[in-house]
């Protein structure tokens, strides 16, 4: 692990963004899940192997890098538990939530508890204007650019309030433009999610950045129709209404990244905010296209 992770700071753009794949897995393994529930809310997280190297580029120590992953992975299961309890209402979800956040208190180290009891309630309000957000949907509501994009941003407030602040605990001098950086790259990714979760959020009936733009830039099509439509055509119309409004808000933060000066070292956190903008550009198109194919017989 040590001897791949000095490899990847003398890599270009594109070995770069293999390695940090191979290192992820290499990651997963070390630490795997506990049950099937927990297999479940990993493959939902998001970058664990960003926060790993990030430690790793600034601080070159490989136990403290490894103690950020677990650190960060615990948190990012935290939120994944509990934003599914908020969609679903499933107890379970906020049980399994909950116990995690009584061990981390338990037995975490003082920066790990003091981002427990103060950045999360900074966070808490999220799913309180998630729920605000989703009745302004059932109620035809026509969201602006700017709105989608504060829900966007908002939504992946996780980032800079509970993740980057283990790595600010851990290595000594981590730059606060990293951390902007961070936040963009995790709102690129919430994107994506989005993206691939438009049937299954139109089903819940849960906001969904697509289905928003799509709303505010259709007004003859009302949320009541997508939803009556979800399994027949839905989706195409969601993707024709949304795809124009939602890359530009890529392209603004691709923008507003690339201004961004960061220590070499974190340079290749502007790697993955490329890789992350150009998966959601080839992937929209593509999606539009799969809608467009007849159900099979």
């Amino acid at each position: 692990m040590e001897e791949k992770s000095v490899r990847l700071n003398s890599c270009d753009e594109d070995e770069f963004r293999s390695g940090i794949e191979e290192i992820n897995g290499l990651l997963s393994r070390i630490y795997p899940p506990t049950s099937s529930i927990m297999q479940a809310v990993d493959i939902k997280g998001q970058d664990y192997a960003t926060y790993y190297y990030s430690a790793f580029s600034g601080a070159l120590d490989l136990d403290s890098s490894l103690a950020v992953y677990d650190k960060v992975k615990n948190l990012v299961r935290i939120v994944v538990l509990m934003d599914r309890y908020f969609e679903v209402g499933n107890q379970r979800y906020r049980r399994l939530g909950q116990a995690l956040i009584a061990r981390l208190k338990r037995e975490g180290d003082e920066s790990l508890k003091s981002i427990i009891r103060f950045n999360m309630k900074q966070f808490w309000p999220f799913w309180k204007f998630e729920g605000y957000t989703k009745t302004l949907m059932l109620n035809g509501y026509r969201f602006s650019e700017s709105e989608i994009r504060n829900f966007n941003l908002f939504k992946s407030s996780d980032a800079p309030l509970l993740y980057a602040p283990v790595l600010e605990a851990a290595v000594p001098g981590f730059p606060h433009s990293a951390s902007l950086i961070i936040h963009y790259n995790q709102a690129l990714q919430d994107i994506e999610d989005d993206l691939e979760d438009i049937q299954e959020d139109l089903r819940d009936q849960m906001p969904n950045i697509f289905i928003l733009a799509s709303l505010g830039n259709n007004p003859s099509k009302a949320y009541s129709k997508l939803y009556k439509h979800r399994m027949n055509g839905s989706k195409l119309s969601i993707l024709e209404n949304s795809s124009e409004t939602i890359l530009g808000i890529v392209n603004e933060y691709v923008t507003s990244i690339e201004g961004i000066g960061v220590p070499d070292q974190f340079k290749f956190l502007k790697y993955l905010s490329r890789d992350y903008a150009e998966r959601i550009t080839k992937k929209l198109p593509a999606c539009i296209q799969e809608s467009q194919r007849p159900a099979a017989a």
